[in-house]
């Protein structure tokens, strides 16, 4: 889902302080980036797999990037994979930042439903979380994981939430 960070400079990503305004812009390109690069893959674009993994920065409060994309214009795939990434993401060490504690983050995540994510998939995540369908340290493949946790508790909190339509 973030294949486009091939495209940016290995100094801005791993800055290990605050990003200047022109810094965050280069890192916001390697989301357009993901999403040409799979759409160049067949099976993935009859998957809708790269509108999804560029869209995941779109925020339901139409606050992310990179088309500008607001609620449900956003690909269920990319809402789903947002919350995903947020968690994977802040539960890792940075060069910026060390790894934060799990429960830290499923509170950021509640605080961010009907802002940066679908109140559906929180409430799905939330349901995973709680049923203990993932735990940390998560496997190898952690956010394809955390994804398939994610989509099977959708039921019955949040009917018909599915990862492809």
């Amino acid at each position: 889902h973030d294949i486009g960070k091939i495209m940016i400079s290995d100094e801005v990503l791993r800055k290990p302080g605050r990003l200047s305004e022109e810094e965050y812009e280069h890192i916001k390109t390697h989301a357009p980036y993901t999403e040409e690069f799979l759409s160049g893959i067949g099976h993935l674009r009859r998957l809708k797999y790269p509108e999804i993994a560029g869209g995941h920065h779109e925020h339901w409060d139409g606050g992310g990037y990179h088309r500008g994309l607001k609620g449900k214009e956003i690909p269920l795939g990319a809402r789903i994979m947002a919350v995903a990434d947020v968690f994977d993401a802040t539960t890792c060490r940075r060069a910026y930042r060390r790894a934060l504690p799990a429960e830290r983050i499923v509170d950021r995540i509640k605080r961010g439903a009907d802002k940066q994510f679908d109140p559906r998939v929180v409430t799905a995540f939330l349901s995973a979380w709680e049923k203990g369908r993932f735990a940390l340290p998560l496997a190898y493949n952690r956010l394809w994981s955390l994804l398939q946790a994610v989509c099977s508790a959708s039921e019955p909190q949040a009917p018909g939430l599915t990862l492809f339509p």
